[in-house]
């Protein structure tokens, strides 16, 4: 799966106003402020939010998906946590953060939030969609996961919302590796992600397991996703990388993460499947002190 290399990390008012955390010492020439004529050099258009389809969903522009605008329990959490670490002067990072739907709500408690997105578009219609009185505390970061390079302990949390199931095992891989770096002592990183148990990958699941059963580290892989839900076909790619609990747990522990939460769950929004309860893998994990 190929992923863009650039990395933009933006400001959104001038950098001698913010926080005592300062990217402009951080990220030296990656960073940019964020003023309107800056930021659009990026993007040939000026994007609008996309029409919700009938269950909520929001279409990405670069067909990877959706943003669901309801939030779950570990979002939730996040949210809190990140508030916190704000009145800190704390920076939390979040990866995938589309049209911010987790974002905001951060901003609004006193988090300071750096939005990334591997497509500068959502990242404007994010920022246009936050209310000026909290641009001090957002920073805007589009690039790969895998690309980007945090300074060691610099990072309160990180949240990786519907995005790892996007990941080949090697990038996800490298994903956490990096995350411990960047992470203070004490913080953590949430993740929420696509199981093999969604309603929609039924005749995957027996496959999963059988695989899982054979000593797979990440028995997910799945390389034709359309073919599960042809009605989507436009809006997703053809790989995805679906786990459980137990694979993360695995990977995570391994590098020395201590998990604090690891459960399966179902989204209830208008016309979801009410089959669904298992759709979707939570995990908590904090790097020790």
């Amino acid at each position: 799966m190929k992923h863009r290399s650039t990395v933009l990390l933006c400001s959104l008012t001038a950098l001698s106003s913010c926080t005592p955390y300062s990217p402009s010492t951080q990220w030296q020439s990656k960073v940019i402020k964020a003023t309107d004529q800056s930021f659009k050099k990026y993007t040939n258009t000026s994007p609008s939010l996309p029409e919700p389809l009938s269950d909520g969903k929001i279409p990405t522009l670069n067909q990877t998906g959706f943003m669901t605008p309801d939030r779950d329990t570990l979002s939730d959490d996040f949210i809190r946590y990140a508030a916190e670490l704000g009145s800190q002067g704390v920076p939390v990072v979040d990866i995938g953060s589309a049209y911010g739907v987790i974002a905001l709500p951060a901003l609004e408690q006193g988090a300071v939030v750096i939005a990334n997105d591997l497509d500068e578009r959502h990242l404007l219609i994010l920022r246009e969609r936050v209310p000026k009185k909290y641009w001090d505390h957002l920073y805007l970061n589009s690039g790969a996961l895998q690309t980007l390079d945090f300074p060691e302990q610099s990072i309160g949390a990180v949240l990786l919302r519907r995005v790892v199931h996007f990941f080949t095992p090697e990038e996800l891989e490298t994903s956490i590796d990096k995350i411990y770096t960047w992470l203070k002592p004490g913080g953590r990183v949430f993740i929420i992600t696509m199981s093999p148990f969604h309603y929609s990958l039924k005749n995957f699941a027996p496959l999963y397991e059988k695989r899982w059963a054979e000593g797979s580290a990440w028995p997910g892989e799945i390389f034709d996703m359309k073919s599960y839900v042809p009605n989507l076909a436009k809006d997703i790619p053809d790989y995805l990388h679906v786990m459980d609990e137990r694979p993360f747990k695995k990977a995570l522990e391994k590098r020395g993460f201590i998990i604090e939460k690891a459960y399966l769950y179902g989204y209830s929004r208008p016309n979801r499947k009410a089959d669904d309860t298992n759709g979707y893998c939570a995990i908590q994990a904090m790097k020790p002190y």
